[in-house]
């Protein structure tokens, strides 16, 4: 049985800050994937969240994509106003960088993508 990393640790998350449940995190990736297209489409979508420690978003800040055991960045973006990014991938294990201001606030856990996938990186 394969074990959805990045879903477990939504839920975990919203268990410890105690200020959003599993189901709130799965409505917004729904949301959030719908209006992207990214559930039907042959590419997977990579789908990130960036928060502080507050919980609000990230913005502007430059996101770098890495494949796990990889140096060499694959892509990379800004993050929108509310803080989410997105990258189309092939499946595998991946990992993005946040900057701001060209200081690295930091390096996601790994995250497996199968299909249209959706993270959150929390400082």
């Amino acid at each position: 049985m394969k074990v959805n990393i990045a879903k477990i640790s939504i839920c975990l998350m919203g268990l410890l800050v105690g200020l959003s449940s599993c189901e709130s995190n799965q409505l917004e990736k729904e949301t959030f994937l719908e209006k992207k297209g990214g559930e039907d489409t042959d590419t997977p979508i990579m789908v990130g969240l960036a928060k502080d420690q507050e919980e609000d978003p990230i913005y502007p800040a430059h996101v770098e994509l890495y494949m796990v055991g990889e140096t060499s960045v694959l892509a990379d973006t800004t993050t929108e106003e509310n803080g989410t990014f997105q990258f189309r991938v092939d499946t595998g294990y991946y990992y993005v960088k946040l900057y701001q201001n060209e200081q690295l606030l930091i390096t996601s856990e790994a995250v497996e993508v199968v299909d249209s996938t959706y993270f959150v990186v929390q400082l």
